[in-house]
């Protein structure tokens, strides 16, 4: 028998079994009864929820990309946690930046960037504040988790 459930003779083979097994139980009457059509809808809807009815076989289906995790805490310069504070990430060698974030209520901040060996500058800008800037250095080596902490200059 084929077990590549994805084309679609399988399929119309399923669907019959189902048929079939409908009558047995009881459940048709020539084929057209209620509960005959709600049980294949629901064998259907299962084999749609697990990608046998969209034609995507298990080998096409791929995974998420791999990524790198920045994830830091913005401080202010008495040691208190820093909320509202825009977060800005780039490369190393790009000088324009790459992502653009704010830090959550507690001072928190996390980014996925893509996975490999990298160096990234992260950038912290208090608001209505000019050119005080806070940086700190980030090496990724390959789908890791780097922590920073930022120290707001005051």
């Amino acid at each position: 028998m084929n077990t590549d459930l994805a084309s679609p003779a399988p399929q119309r083979a399923l669907i019959r079994r189902v048929g079939n097994l409908a009558a047995r139980c009881g459940l048709t009457a020539n084929g057209r009864s209620r509960q005959a059509r709600h049980l294949t809808a629901v064998v259907l809807w299962v084999m749609a929820a697990a990608g046998w009815v969209t034609g995507v076989s298990a080998e096409d289906r791929t995974k998420p990309a791999p990524y790198a995790l920045i994830i830091g805490t913005v401080w202010h310069g008495n040691g208190q946690r820093a909320p509202g504070v825009a977060v800005k990430i780039r490369r190393a060698d790009d000088p324009k930046r790459h992502w653009e974030l704010i830090s959550n209520s507690w001072g928190e901040f996390a980014q996925r960037v893509p996975a490999g060996s990298a160096d990234y500058i992260v950038t912290a800008k208090p608001k209505g504040r000019k050119k005080v800037l806070t940086e700190a250095p980030v090496h990724i080596r390959n789908d890791e988790r780097q922590d920073v902490n930022l120290r707001l200059v005051e």
